[in-house]
């Protein structure tokens, strides 16, 4: 530990605040997840390995009557949604690690939830008129929500709110915009 780089979490190696206060977290970020030995590389993953763990929930369900306007009763209490939420977050966050641009940071993330939805439709895991479009945190109980669409015309512009352990619609939201990134308000 003669030279301090031991303990430095700075990639570079250097001590020039001005290059590193340019490049941030994301410099940082990177460099643990192209380190294999690091814990964030694990976590962070294989897209592959991620939708793998998904084919634990696919099964050949009977369409029968469900509560939920997401998906089957059984793969929701197998916990398919809560997972849906976990990489909803987890594309989130590679897609900003990925860009700085928001009109580009639209784009991956929405690159990255179109493929969850054809992996979840694929398996059978939600129902043929439902979309997954993100995830959001409740502002009062601050537990998760699975953000997601349905193609019925009476759906139209209406984002859902579902709570992802029970399938249930927690809160509505109306499409106040359609810019790069989705502005929600509150249904009346």
């Amino acid at each position: 530990m003669s030279n301090g780089q031991e303990n430095n979490p700075n990639p570079s190696g250097g001590s020039d605040g001005g290059s590193d206060e340019k490049k941030g977290y994301k410099s940082y970020l990177n460099y643990l997840k192209d380190n294999k030995s690091s814990k964030i590389s694990a976590w962070i993953g294989k897209a592959s390995d991620i939708y793998s763990e998904i084919n634990k929930y696919a099964q050949e369900v009977p369409d029968a009557v469900s509560g939920s306007i997401v998906g089957p009763d059984g793969i929701i209490a197998q916990g398919a949604l809560t997972k849906a939420v976990e990489i909803a977050r987890m594309e989130w966050m590679k897609a900003k690690l990925e860009s700085e641009d928001p009109v580009e940071l639209s784009e991956k993330y929405n690159t990255r939830m179109a493929r969850m939805n054809d992996e979840y439709h694929l398996k059978k895991l939600l129902f043929n008129d439902v979309s997954i479009v993100g995830f959001m945190k409740d502002k009062d109980s601050k537990a998760d929500r699975l953000l997601v669409t349905k193609s019925d015309p009476e759906c139209v512009n209406q984002v859902f709110a579902v709570d992802p352990k029970s399938g249930v619609v927690l809160e509505v939201f109306e499409i106040a915009t359609k810019n790069c990134l989705l502005a929600l308000r509150r249904a009346d």
